[in-house]
């Protein structure tokens, strides 16, 4: 079984002096502290002073109150979460037997402190449960500075029992038990004397009193601390919305006398949560709770009483005494249900490892429980808070969200905003989106400014989007102009969309001064700007769950992948390179799915929102986001490449194979067009039904003419013979005009991409003409050759500013190499081939012309053959081959072609001198001869 150890008395606090304090009212707030000596450096002179304060006496517990929370020095500066109070006494039943538990019990702790910010009352001995909660928060403490982690330790009150602690511990003024007139006679399972423990940021010193009456007394400072920190914490509220600080007592262990703080404790509406498997008055009372369910009356009671003799033997002494224990632990019992909407007392089993995992939840539980019959939206609001700051979404969920009264109440917009800036907390925000939060109304540009101040995981934006892409540096706070101005340029530069966040409309909707804008589209903005934030702080879950719940999740999905793939181009870090890219590969999937389940459902629409355009994304369509992305799974998408080839005939139909041959041919000769081609884009659309043709209102179909008649009875038949084209109607479908189908055959791209090379190829001819024409007498062809070749420049500059217009992605490597190559070619082929300067340089002339062949010849792999299907992908495996396999392929053969080249050269010429034409020599042995030899060499 678990248990703690037993501290070491000997590293306890030695010798303290204090002022005089004559009461807690009376005392000097300027001299209110005592000076101790650091345990964990024994020897050191240099004390540290703490505060404490003093309570002679039941009737300075108000007061003392007053003086923890409003005094010039408060001691809780800031309104807790919620105040948590272990009873554990200072008698243990057993020794620790496992170092595991002992370290999960520390973790749990440590878990406990760092989701919710508590302050925490106990014993303040060096001893315990007390001594693990101080070493707990001064290793978190000491480890938060080391790390520059913001938040300081949580107020760790030492309540202290004067006849328990150690006498040397004693402030110099203070009554020791032995000085005292009437001190109370200690049992012998008291008499032990324990020390201060360091850790503790304050102590409070009760009066001389049994362990029983102290108990009492620490209750009723608890309470009244509550109730202080309540009033403080809703001052500027009403007193229908005050606001209630929460207590939690936890039990571990704990002594007989134990009892009555717990009764005291349930008569406060306070709730317990009793850690069974430790020992003993925790395994009394957790026993009896489980035996309640299914005893009453003498078996109960005899149940009980086996196990208090079993864990306190010295109660089968007195018989009285267990009497009126065993109905102390009914009174108990009894007061834990005494509301049917609340619930006191409940257990948690130490004695599995992982139960010390989730003390926050037991914290959250039992808040919960003992405040059902009190419900109000403040608590709802209070509660809700816990289980975000605990992420306790099935907490929430089965406690809150799902049981009346609290599921009838508004949710809070504080719960959403601490769902978003705390990280995992994507349930919440999917619940909240569940029941239509409107985000509009949440989502100004300062809530974003302070999203991205406040969002807790402060890793991956600030150092590889703050620092490695904007370039700020980590010290520079974000500003307001970030919103501003340069979230939309971050935006610009990972995903090619500019203005895409638009901060007036954004705040104008959260404060509702925005009557131009409908309501689903400020949705969808305030939508768009939780991704990006989301994005941002590499947070995939949550932007699934943001794409979720998108008016247009298709799209939502590529931006998030757009998104995504420009971090990981921009981030310089490998590792975190390589996570980024597996995350864009998830949304790729994510929208390749979405437009499965969109074919799946409507056909028409799933093929109709690749081309559809949206505003919000600079008016593209989806499937040219995917293209500005690179995001090939989504393009080599079955529909997605079956609306690619219907694009690339403009959707007309040819028949049998040969269909761009066929296509170009009707083309150019027109009349083919009536055999091979159709036009189902160009059918006219029947006209809507008039309101004759719709049934009479005895369930009839009434035809308007005999004409009409006679066709009903034609399609009737041919349902009855069963033909496959009974459905089609009787007449024959007309074709289109004439002009209407040779606009769209020559509109198809696949008729200007093969004219186009039709043309290119001639150009090419023609140029491979002009080279070996004498430049003087041929000026004609110089002056074709030119205005072909300037009208291509022209094209280029033309398809580059009609891209950026439509912010389009642009290869400017790519780009900018034919800009400049075809601006070179043009200025000096104009200078050596057109112009007078011609006569005195013709074989320069022709030099240029030679490298514009070149240039053009070769650029036929990226203009024309990369768009074949048989040859493109052909070319791209070579390309592919001479970027990386290449390159190593060098690597690899360098050795020997260095060692076999400069071998060979060194034999066969052993006595020549070393010159520039034996390092030739040996270069083009070692290029185009690696093996051999040439033949004239060994003559």
């Amino acid at each position: 079984m678990p248990r703690i150890p037993n501290g070491n008395e000997e590293d306890a606090v030695k010798n303290s002096s204090t002022t005089n304090l004559n009461g807690i009212g009376e005392h000097d707030r300027q001299k209110n502290a005592y000076q101790m000596k650091d345990l964990h450096a024994p020897g050191n002179s240099r004390g540290q002073k703490k505060p404490f304060l003093r309570v002679l006496d039941q009737g300075g517990v108000p007061v003392a109150a007053k003086e923890i929370v409003l005094g010039s020095s408060t001691w809780i500066p800031e309104a807790p979460d919620a105040l948590v109070t272990f009873i554990t006494g200072n008698v243990h039943f057993d020794q620790w037997r496992r170092d595991d538990f002992r370290s999960a019990l520390q973790g749990g702790f440590i878990k406990l402190i760092n989701s919710l910010n508590l302050a925490i009352f106990d014993d303040g001995m060096h001893y315990g449960l007390s001594k693990v909660l101080g070493d707990v928060v001064r290793e978190e403490e000491m480890l938060k500075k080391i790390t520059t982690t913001k938040g300081g330790r949580p107020p760790l009150i030492g309540i202290v029992n004067l006849n328990r602690l150690r006498d040397q511990d004693y402030p110099d003024d203070m009554i020791r038990p032995d000085d005292a007139s009437s001190i109370f006679t200690i049992e012998s399972e008291h008499a032990v004397k324990l020390p201060l423990d360091p850790n503790h940021s304050h102590h409070v010193f009760l009066p001389n009193q049994s362990y029983r009456e102290a108990g009492l007394t620490r209750v009723a400072l608890e309470k009244a601390i509550q109730e202080e920190l309540s009033i403080r914490a809703s001052t500027d509220a009403s007193e229908a919305g005050k606001r209630v600080i929460p207590m939690v007592a936890f039990l571990f262990q704990g002594e007989l006398d134990d009892l009555e703080r717990v009764k005291a404790y349930c008569e406060q509406g306070i709730p317990v949560v009793v850690m069974e498997g430790c020992g003993g008055l925790g395994d009394v009372l957790s026993a009896a709770i489980s035996d309640s369910a299914e005893m009453d009356g003498n078996r109960l009671r005899s149940s009980i009483d086996q196990k208090l003799h079993k864990t306190f033997p010295t109660l089968k002494n007195s018989e009285y005494g267990s009497v009126d224990t065993i109905n102390l632990v009914l009174d108990i019992l009894t007061l834990s249900h005494g509301d049917r909407h609340a619930l006191l007392l409940s257990v948690v089993n130490c004695r599995l490892i992982d139960t010390f995992a989730s003390l926050n939840s037991a914290v959250l539980k039992s808040a919960i429980n003992s405040s059902s019959a009190r419900a109000s939206p403040e608590l709802f609001a209070s509660f809700l808070m816990l289980a975000v700051k605990c992420n306790k979404p099935d907490v929430a969920t089965s406690m809150l969200l799902a049981r009346p009264p609290w599921c009838n109440m508004e949710l809070p917009v504080q719960a959403f905003e601490m769902a978003l800036i705390l990280p995992g907390r994507e349930k919440f925000v999917d619940f909240y989106l569940l029941q239509q939060f409107p985000v509009r109304k949440y989502l100004s540009h300062l809530k974003l400014l302070k999203l991205f101040r406040e969002a807790k995981d402060r890793q991956f934006f600030p150092e590889h989007v703050w620092e490695g892409i904007l370039r700020y540096s980590l010290t520079q706070p974000i500003q307001p102009e970030f919103i501003v101005a340069d979230l939309n340029k971050l935006i610009s530069k990972l995903t090619g969309i500019r203005d895409y966040i638009d901060v007036y409309e954004l705040s104008a909707s959260a404060f509702g001064e925005n009557t131009s804008v409908d309501v689903s589209t400020a949705e969808r903005k305030a939508m768009n700007a939780l991704l990006v934030f989301a994005a941002l702080f590499n947070r995939p879950n949550l932007v699934k769950v943001l794409i979720k719940y998108s008016s247009e999740p298709l799209l939502q999905a590529l931006f998030a992948e757009s998104l995504y793939h420009g971090l990981y181009r921009n981030v310089s870090h490998f590792a975190m390179s390589e996570v980024l890219q597996f995350t864009c590969n998830q949304f790729a999937q994510i929208a390749t799915d979405l437009l499965d389940k969109a074919v799946t459902v409507s056909p028409i629409r799933g093929h109709g929102i690749l081309t559809r355009r949206f505003p919000d994304f600079n008016n593209k369509t989806p499937l040219e986001i995917a293209y500005d992305t690179n995001n090939k799974q989504f393009v080599a998408h079955t529909n997605v490449q079956s609306w690619l080839d219907q694009y690339y005939f403009n959707f007309v139909k040819v028949k049998g194979a040969w269909d761009n041959l066929k296509l170009f041919l009707s083309a150019i000769f027109i009349f083919p067009m009536y055999i091979w081609l159709s036009f189902p884009r160009l059918r006219k659309v029947p006209p809507v039904p008039s309101r004759d043709d719709i049934p009479s209102q005895d369930g009839v179909f009434r035809p308007k003419s005999a004409q009409d008649a006679e066709k009903i009875l034609a399609k009737v038949q041919r349902i009855q013979a069963g033909e496959q084209a009974a459905d089609r109607s009787t007449e024959v479908v007309p074709r289109p005009p004439f002009m209407e189908m040779l606009r769209a055959v020559w509109a198809a791209p696949a008729v200007r991409f093969y004219t186009w090379h039709m043309f290119y190829w001639m150009f090419l001819i023609l140029i491979c003409v002009d080279i070996m024409l004498p430049p003087c007498r041929f000026i004609g062809v110089d002056i074709a050759v030119f205005v072909l070749t300037i009208s291509m420049w022209c094209e280029i500059v033309l398809r580059t500013v009609y891209d950026m217009q439509r912010f389009r992605r642009v290869h400017w490597v790519e780009r900018s190499y034919d800009l400049i190559s075809q601006t070179v070619f043009n200025i000096l082929f104009f200078l050596y081939r057109i112009a007078p300067y011609r006569y005195d340089h013709p074989f320069a002339g022709r030099v240029i012309l030679a490298f514009g062949i070149v240039y053009y010849c070769y650029r036929v792999w990226g203009w024309f053959y990369y768009m074949d299907k048989t040859i493109g992908p052909l070319i791209r495996v070579t390309v592919q081959m001479f970027r990386l396999d290449l390159s190593r392929w060098i690597v690899l053969i360098a050795p020997f072609l260095i060692s076999t080249s400069l071998i060979f050269m060194g034999v066969i010429n052993p006595d020549w001198p070393a010159t520039g034409d034996d390092w030739r020599h040996a270069f083009y042995r070692g290029i185009f001869n690696l093996f051999g030899a040439f033949n004239n060499e060994l003559e």
